[in-house]
Formats: structure tokens, sequence, C-alpha cells
């Protein structure tokens, strides 16, 4: 499976709800994360849900801000 596809939230079927440090994700996509953590390899990369989640939500950061910087 594609990390790309956890990384570019735009298409995505993600939602989002912030209320106060608690963050909601779609049921579905929390399932296609918990299946790629079970992988033997993702494993050590991402030891738990909100990690993987961290480091995504990093990753197209960067990637979103960096892009905006050329503008």
């Amino acid at each position: 499976m594609n990390s790309d596809i956890f990384l570019n939230i735009s298409y995505l079927k993600l939602l989002i709800v912030t209320m106060k440090d608690n963050v909601k994700i779609d049921s579905d996509l929390l399932k296609r994360v918990e299946k790629l953590i079970k992988r033997k390899d993702k494993r050590i990369k991402y030891a738990h849900k909100k990690q993987f989640i961290n480091v995504a939500v990093l990753s197209l950061l960067e990637k979103e801000e960096k892009e905006n910087d050329n503008d």
C-alpha cells in the first residue's frame, strides 16, 4: 500500500473534528491505518495509531508549507 495515500488529505475521506486535544478520524480511514501498522515491516516505525497520524500530518504540513513558500 502506498503511504502517499495517507499523506494527501485532499484526496482522502478524512473527517477531522478538533475538540480540545482530541481529534476524531473517519472510521474507514482508521481501519486502513490499523491494517498498515499491523504489518511487521511497519511496526517499529509506527508503534501505534497516534504516532502514525502525527507522522503523516507532519509530513503533509511540511509539504504544503514548502509549496506555499514557493508561491
